[in-house]
């Protein structure tokens, strides 16, 4: 295999930096580095100086012994003065959905972006806005929508109607699992009062009758799949494109994709993306980000025959596959995860399923026989104990037809080393039955859970509504997820919520948005097209507020007499001084700033089946990496304050993306 962009034989030398190799040690540190040597794309050593500069040489020495025909040409060292900034691996965001979240992306396509909206007007002007760029027949999609930010009240019809002009239109509620058409929508796919709810779906209708109020939930938004116009291949080459330049900017060099659809995937869009989108992008070298692809739990058939013709990676290195993705429930904001007790808000409404248990059942195991890295989504804490006593019986069965004998404590060893093997997941794992039990009980099947910090920022005003007191001091356990010995990989679910990682780090260590001062220096210094709203945003300022506004207008102190704070960061005064600084979430399940990036980084690659690729620094290993501004993500109370800047992106050892200057 020969991964791409190698053409390039010279040495780089990186040097004059702090580099978090993300090589950990026994004791749960981290190697540290101040240089690094890369060649053809990869790692050569990593140290101190005069260690990574005698490498060099040695290699240069052991070519030179070959003779001339031995020793090739361009071995002339490349120096890169790195300017003492903060250098980690490449980000690994372990669960995306690469096209649709570039899909949204406004310079793709016309699409109705209601993040933030904080009224009914609100949402009518946004998606009538959009909708008058449009020819009469074509659809209004988009969404990101959130009752919270309107006050609670969930939308209809009527909402779409008066601002479409009889244009059909679907708008999806943040999380994906809960959708709004319009009044032309359900009639262009057939859906009335007397269509049926659909196994794992829910077709919301007005009290007291059958008639759809137009909210779908789960697997109820396939009814509008045949109607749905489906994005090109052109088109989804161009969202691949965004998706990749977006994470660029925001240092994550390798995407674990989730696929495009949700619940069940029955238009084959993962399928389509892979083939039509994923591999011939690899194929004329241009991925510009490593990408990790799964397509549906059902399909494992077709991902073993695949897998027994193409291997699990592409020779460019840029892309994987042969792993599958499935659904067990819903989302907490949508009342579809699937818990044990009722919800606190919806008495009776326990969540849904998205897969019989019998059915979820046979899957799994069908896959580990097949030996197939399985991704299953469980949000509610019923659903997670579900989706890992599928995961039990798929690894008994497997490891009862191994050779070889043994008690009781040899057959559990076998099951959580197939299980590790595997590298079996449940995506979410976002609440549990019980915090400690449950991750032993991970641990003990050598379960991996992919845990989504940023999604903490999100789901904060609704988990003691929802859930009540016992049950939401549960949520997000991820301190007691490592404290099991698990390595949990961290990840945004973009576009659920943004493609933030330095977010994600802030969240896992100090469990609650970035205050308004600290979102307002880091804003600051960036240029006005590279600034965002990082996620929870909203809950700092105020449902309807404008961060930016804010930000332009905020009277932010300086640090002592006279001193500038550093770029990038706020003044400990303005902390101080911040009567809005929010409560830690459930404080003891927060992580250490060392194992929130190891989570976004090590962990996530290991999760991916990656850690012979990218995940650290090390020789051998792909040199990904990225540039960081201002103090080290490592000193907590430096992190309190800042939110560091991405300043280069590299991959294969070359720049990948720069942050412009001025």
């Amino acid at each position: 295999m020969q991964p791409q962009a190698t053409e390039d034989k010279r040495f780089h030398l990186f040097f004059n930096a702090t580099i978090w190799t993300g090589q950990e040690r026994n004791d749960g540190s981290v190697a540290m580095a101040e240089a690094m040597l890369v060649r053809r794309g990869a790692v050569v050593a990593v140290g101190s100086l005069p260690d990574v500069k005698a490498a060099q040489a040695a290699v240069d020495a052991a070519k030179s012994g070959k003779g001339e025909e031995g020793r090739e040409e361009g071995m002339e060292v490349v120096e890169h003065d790195l300017g003492g900034r903060f250098v980690i691996p490449g980000f690994v965001d372990a669960h995306v959905h690469v096209i649709g979240g570039g899909l949204t992306l406004g310079s793709v396509a016309p699409h109705v972006d209601l993040r933030g909206a904080s009224s009914r007007e609100e949402f009518v002007r946004r998606v009538a806005a959009v909708a008058a760029t449009l020819g009469p027949e074509e659809w209004v999609l988009g969404g990101a929508w959130d009752e919270g930010d309107w006050g609670g009240g969930l939308p209809d019809t009527s909402w779409l109607d008066e601002a479409t002009g009889g244009r059909p239109a679907f708008l999806t509620r943040h999380d994906l699992h809960l959708g709004l058409a319009s009044s032309a929508a359900l009639t262009l796919a057939g859906v009335g009062p007397d269509t049926a709810d659909p196994q794992g779906g829910i077709i919301d209708r007005a009290p007291g009758s059958r008639t759809p109020t137009g909210l779908l939930r789960e697997s109820a938004t396939l009814l509008l799949a045949p109607a749905l116009p489906r994005p090109s291949a052109p088109l989804r080459r161009s969202a691949l494109a965004a998706a990749s330049a977006l994470a660029l900017s925001r240092g994550v060099t390798t995407l674990v994709d989730m696929g495009r659809s949700l619940h069940g995937d029955s238009t084959g869009a993962s399928w389509a993306d892979l083939e039509e989108v994923y591999l011939p992008a690899a194929d004329a070298r241009e991925l510009e980000v490593r990408v990790v692809a799964h397509v549906p739990l059902t399909s494992w058939r077709r991902a073993a025959t695949w897998r027994a013709v193409y291997g699990t990676a592409h020779p460019s290195g840029r892309l994987f596959f042969g792993r599958l993705k499935a659904f067990s429930d819903g989302s907490l904001g949508s009342h579809t995860a699937l818990m044990w007790g009722e919800y606190a808000d919806a008495p009776g409404e326990h969540g849904t399923r998205a897969l019989g248990r019998g059915e979820l059942g046979e899957l799994a195991a069908a896959a580990v026989r097949a030996g197939m890295q399985v991704a299953i989504h469980a949000i509610g804490d019923r659903a997670v104990d579900e989706v890992l006593e599928a995961y039990v019986a798929a690894l008994q069965g497997a490891a009862a037809q191994a050779e070889g004998s043994g008690g009781a404590g040899e057959a559990e060893r076998r099951v959580r080393e197939l299980g590790a093997q595997l590298r079996l997941r449940i995506e979410h794992a976002q609440h549990l039955s019980g915090t400690a039990n449950v991750s032993a009980a991970l641990a003990a099947a050598g379960v991996t859970p992919v845990p989504n910090p940023l999604h903490l920022l999100t789901d904060i005003p609704m988990l003691l509504p929802r859930l009540g007191p016992e049950r939401a001091g549960r949520a997000f356990a991820l301190a007691s997820l490592a404290r099991a010995g698990l390595r949990p990989a961290l990840a945004s679910d973009w576009p659920i919520v943004d493609l933030q990682p330095i977010t994600g780090v802030y969240a896992s260590v100090w469990r609650h948005a970035p205050p308004r001062a600290v979102s307002c220096a880091m804003n600051r210094a960036l240029p006005p097209a590279l600034r965002f709203d990082p996620v929870g945003s909203h809950g700092v300022v105020g449902p309807g507020g404008d961060l930016a506004e804010i930000c332009r207008t905020a009277d932010l102190t300086r640090d002592g007499e006279g001193e500038e704070e550093e770029e990038g960061c706020a003044g400990e005064a303005d902390v101080l001084a911040w009567e809005g600084w929010p409560a830690r979430v459930t404080a003891e399940e927060a992580l250490g700033a060392t194992q929130a990036l190891l989570g976004h980084t090590a962990w996530g690659a290991r999760a991916a089946g990656l850690e012979g690729w990218v995940g650290a620094l090390a020789p051998g290993l792909r040199a990904d990496f990225v540039e960081l501004s201002g103090p080290q993500l490592l000193e907590a109370g430096a992190l309190r304050r800042c939110l560091p800047r991405v300043v280069r992106t590299w991959v294969d050892g070359r720049l990948a993306w720069e942050l412009p200057a001025g």
